[in-house]
């Protein structure tokens, strides 16, 4: 092994510098202005770096170059781990890799089910610059990336989005409470997205302030899956709003009232129409199955089965199938209590008589009494002018016995005019008691019309011309007498048929002729 002794001599020349300064092998130099010894080799202008002893598993002595660490002409230690898996504390920065082979900056645990824990110093604040997302663990970092969505996203413009893929029946997915301790009651149903807590003793409000425009809370409906969805049916509920109240140390699955607002056909581009009810239910039971719909608001109007209590009050345009208490507005099918103006009446009618105006007067006829004349101003009672007893223009009545007090009845008869053979003489016996015609030839044949039970026609026939001249009165054989419904009537004179009905019809009819 070989010991070499320093020595020192100074160089003076003008041109020489520590960068073009050669000098003798194996010796040492240096320029006193920066103080850096080199080694010369004889050959290499500004010499060489001096080869300090390295680090060995036997050696500590200096700095040995390496991956991530180099030491340049001036000496200086440099160390760049770009690339490079380091560790510091319990932090280990390493280099990941995507499956399509793009690396990623990891800096994670060292020791394995470690907490990191992010702290700033004092009253220092923890930021993160950037689009930051948050991953479920997936078994490896990479499959956490890439194979699912993120629970958490902050995008980089400041849109935000939270994923709660499993419902759960005692937490809400984002949860705001209003105490220091943390602690709620939880809900009592799946399915809940936010759950709010207030402060003890403070109504829990919620604010949604616009500006130059106005609020809004909209219930959006979708039937199907999203991707496919299908159209919101007639009588199912687009949207609601409860109320639950406390039991006692929890809450009943339904409240005792809510409002609901709800389609009223299938949904569809042109045919969108809905309804909001309100449920509530009664004292003494339960809110599940017996909720009953106190009012519908419809395009039609206010449907309440259960009707309203109290008094309505307020400006009506239009009151339908109720009580109006103002004389005002337009009645329709309206009860007004105590009056109704005539103005209100000017387009009505009874019996299709127009009202707008005063009555016609009222009289009574020929055989009623009154006690006056009616305008409708007085009440009037008419009266049947009648009496028991023959008395003249008075009609008369049955007396106690049911007996009625008249003298001859007199009926007008009807004169026909002249038959001759093949013709026929019509009695109506609804207006025909007694009826004369001439006959002239034969046969001459009698019909019937309106024919009444209990009726009697008497038909007088004269045959002025002389010889037999038939008659046929019309009426079956069987129903005449002796049996002849066809008789002569008398040569030279006036012969007579009566008829008496039984019934509505011919058949009924009986005929007796005599001459």
């Amino acid at each position: 092994m070989a010991i070499y002794d320093f020595f020192l001599s100074r160089n003076n020349a003008a041109t020489t510098t520590a960068e073009n300064y050669v000098g003798h092998v194996g010796r040492l130099f240096y320029d006193d202005t920066t103080g850096v010894i080199k080694l010369s080799d004889g050959v290499t202008p500004g010499g060489l770096s001096i080869p300090y002893t390295i680090a060995s598993n036997t050696v500590v002595g200096g700095v040995k170059a390496g991956p991530g660490v180099t030491i340049n002409s001036e000496g200086q230690i440099l160390i760049d781990s770009e690339g490079l898996s380091f560790s510091f504390g319990d932090f280990s920065g390493t280099v990941g890799t995507y499956t399509d082979t793009t690396d990623y900056a990891l800096l994670q645990s060292v020791n394995a089910d470690e907490d990191i824990v992010i702290a700033s110093n004092g009253d220092g604040g923890v930021k993160v610059v950037g689009e930051f997302r948050a991953y479920a663990t997936n078994g490896t970092v990479t499959g956490s990336l890439e194979d699912a969505e993120p629970i958490f996203r902050v995008k980089a413009d400041g849109q935000v989005r939270m994923l709660v893929p499993k419902a759960d029946q005692v937490a809400g997915a984002f949860e705001v409470i209003g105490n220091d301790t943390g602690v709620f009651h939880p809900p009592n149903q799946t399915g809940v997205i936010i759950h709010a807590t207030g402060n003890t003793g403070l109504p829990a409000r919620n604010y949604l302030d616009a500006i130059n425009n106005y609020p809004i809370i909209v219930g959006r409906r979708m039937n199907g899956i999203i991707g496919a969805v299908t159209p919101v049916l007639d009588g199912e509920v687009i949207f609601r709003i409860a109320g639950q109240a406390s039991t006692g140390t929890n809450f009943e699955t339904f409240g005792p009232a809510k409002i609901n607002w709800m389609a009223t056909e299938d949904q569809g581009p042109n045919n969108q129409g809905g309804k909001i009810t309100i449920d509530v239910t009664a004292n003494g039971t339960t809110a599940f199955g017996n909720a009953i719909t106190a009012a519908e608001f419809t395009a039609t109007g206010v449907v309440s089965t259960v009707g309203f209590v109290g008094d309505l009050t307020g400006n009506a345009d239009t009151v339908t199938n109720g009580v109006y208490t103002t004389d005002t507005g337009t009645v329709t099918n309206t009860m007004l209590a105590g009056s109704i103006a005539n103005a209100k009446l000017s387009n009505s009618t009874i019996s299709g008589v127009a009202l707008g105006s005063n009555l016609a007067a009222l009289t009574a006829g020929t055989y009623l009494t009154s006690g006056g004349t009616y305008t409708g101003g007085t009440a009037r009672t008419f009266a049947v002018d009648a009496t028991t007893t023959a008395t003249a223009s008075k009609v008369v009545a049955r007396d106690a016995n049911a007996n009625i007090a008249a003298a001859t009845t007199s009926f007008a008869t009807r004169q026909a005019g002249s038959f001759g053979a093949g013709q026929t003489l019509t009695i109506n016996m609804a207006t025909d008691k007694y009826v004369h015609a001439n006959i002239t030839g034969e046969t001459v044949t009698v019909a019937y019309t309106n024919i009444t039970a209990g009726k009697e026609i008497y038909i007088f026939f004269t045959n002025a011309t002389g010889g037999d001249l038939e008659v046929n009165s019309g009426i079956a054989d069987t129903n005449s007498t002796n049996a002849k419904g066809t008789e002569n009537v008398k040569n030279g004179g006036t012969s007579q048929i009566r008829v008496t009905s039984f019934g509505t019809t011919v058949a009924d009819c009986y005929a007796h002729f005599k001459k």
